[in-house]
Order: C-alpha cells, then sequence, then structure tokens
C-alpha cells in the first residue's frame, strides 16, 4: 500500500488528480499541504498542513505529488528528490536545464525517480486511434490543436514571472506528440508565429521533423475560441478526435475514422488519464 503528500491543491488536484487517487487502489492515504485553501478531511485525505517544509519533513510515505505554480517545481522537486522520495511533478515539470542535470544526480544517488504529470496519451482514444492505423510505426504525421481562452489575469499561467506563458504550459503537448507516438526525439524543432503580449508568450506554432518523413505540426496558446484537437495520418487512412490534450474521465470520446474512401465514427469509452498514468507510475 502506498501514501502520497500532494504539495498544493490546485484546480488540477481538486477536479482530477484526487478522484483519480481515490480510485487506485493501492492508495491507502492523501496527506495534502496547502497555503491557500481549507480543505476538508475526507475520502482517503488524513492530514493537511499549511507548510509545505513542514509537510515534507512530517511525511512518512515514500511518493509526493508536486502540483504548484510553475515557478515553484525546481525548487520543490530537489528538496523533495534529496529527502529520498519519489516525485511526480506538473507541468512542466521543470523550467530550468541546470534543475534537469541535478534531479537525475540526485535521483540516482537516492534511489528514486521522477515524471512529468503529461496524461494525454494514457487515454485508451489515444492507443486506439494508433492501434487501428497499424501502429505508430506506420503513423507519418500527427496535427494537434490545443488553443483555450484567456484564463484569469490571477492564474500564474498569465504570469512571466510566475512561470507561465504557452510555451511552458503547453510544450508537454506540443513537443510530446511526436515523442510519445515514435519514443524518439525529433530531429528538428520550427517556431513560427510567436505572439507575445508584453513579457508573455501567448501563442506559437510548432513544426517537428522526426526524421523517416515523420513531422509533427501543432498550434497552441492562450487568447483563442476553445480547440482541443489531434490528428493522425497514415497510408492507410487517418483518424481524428475532440478533448485529446485534457479529456474529461467521465464521457465518451467520438474518434472520425477516415480509411479507404469510408468515414466511420466509433465511441470510445470513458477513460481517467490521471488514474492511468499514476497506476503506471506506481508499477
Amino acid at each position: 500500500m502506498n501514501n502520497i503528500l500532494i504539495l498544493g491543491y490546485s484546480n488540477i488536484a481538486i477536479r482530477r488528480i484526487l478522484p483519480a487517487l481515490e480510485k487506485i487502489n493501492s492508495i491507502e492515504t492523501i496527506e495534502i499541504a496547502t497555503k491557500s485553501k481549507n480543505i476538508d478531511r475526507k475520502g482517503k485525505i488524513k492530514k493537511t498542513f499549511d507548510c509545505y517544509d513542514k509537510a515534507i519533513e512530517s511525511f512518512s510515505g515514500k511518493i509526493i505529488y508536486i502540483s504548484l505554480a510553475n515557478f515553484l517545481h525546481d525548487e520543490i522537486l530537489l528538496k523533495c528528490l534529496s529527502k529520498g522520495f519519489d516525485c511526480i511533478i506538473d507541468k512542466p515539470a521543470i523550467l530550468r536545464e541546470g534543475t534537469l542535470v541535478k534531479a537525475k544526480k540526485i535521483a540516482r544517488q537516492k534511489s528514486v525517480t521522477f515524471a512529468e504529470a503529461t496524461v494525454f496519451n494514457f487515454h485508451s482514444a489515444w492507443k486506439e486511434s494508433i492501434e487501428i492505423l497499424g501502429g505508430s510505426e506506420n503513423i507519418n504525421r500527427a496535427v494537434g490543436f490545443f488553443q483555450i481562452p484567456d484564463l484569469d489575469n490571477e492564474n500564474f499561467r498569465m504570469s512571466s514571472e510566475k512561470g507561465g506563458g504557452a510555451h511552458l504550459d503547453m510544450s508537454a503537448y506540443s513537443i510530446g506528440i511526436g515523442r510519445v507516438l515514435w519514443d524518439e526525439s525529433p530531429k528538428n524543432i520550427e517556431i513560427l508565429n510567436v505572439e507575445f503580449d508584453n513579457d508573455l508568450l501567448k501563442s506559437f506554432e510548432l513544426k517537428a521533423d522526426f526524421g523517416k518523413k515523420r513531422n509533427i505540426y501543432g498550434k497552441f496558446g492562450f487568447g483563442f475560441e476553445y480547440k482541443n484537437k489531434i490528428e493522425f495520418f497514415s497510408k492507410i487512412g487517418s483518424i481524428s478526435y475532440e478533448r485529446a490534450f485534457s479529456p474529461p474521465c467521465d464521457i465518451e470520446i467520438p474518434l472520425k475514422i477516415k480509411t479507404n474512401d469510408k468515414s466511420i465514427l466509433k465511441m470510445q469509452s470513458p477513460d481517467d488519464t490521471f488514474e492511468n498514468f499514476i497506476k503506471f507510475f506506481l508499477s
């Protein structure tokens, strides 16, 4: 059995992380540290703290989930790893390259691991699409869109000082599509049509060449009408589906399949990407 400490009581923690943890049988208790909100101790939630350091020092479990404002990730991750905890971190997990070098070194020394909570590929719609098209080796192109309206000005994602900006918030999607699909790093990346609002990077387009005539294209950013979609292309046809990067756990996802001049709509059963990802991490 596992105990888990969540640092931060973010919207994503409330809406997706906690419900997922409640469903995972191997998670026995949950502790939460937050400086901004009151928490009801219900379900698996057994302890709460108003200080991150105090929570870390008193935690007797093995796993910490960091769900804080982006600019806090690097410092808190290194602190948790150095104390021997396995860590999951909301995207973007790490903002500075130097932190990644240090984190890998500490993880080896302490025999622990850490992972960014990039979960879009843990939905059955992703896996089913690839399987229908004959496997990732048969897919030569993918196109992704994740464009959302502007967030509230109080949201840290709208502040460059707090680690905000579309490039940080959505890079896990934009470059992650190809890295997950083909299990490789891109050979070349081209960033186009970058839009700034003062010092905040609000939107961008990306082209990534993964070699072997495989490529990715996408548009990502804030300040748009909502669009959340991915489409895969292969020699035998294409598949697209909506809500690709943040699929709700309680609705069916329609797969729009085009093969051999035929169009088919296949309903994919509800699936919880956070539950699947956390189970994968635990394994």
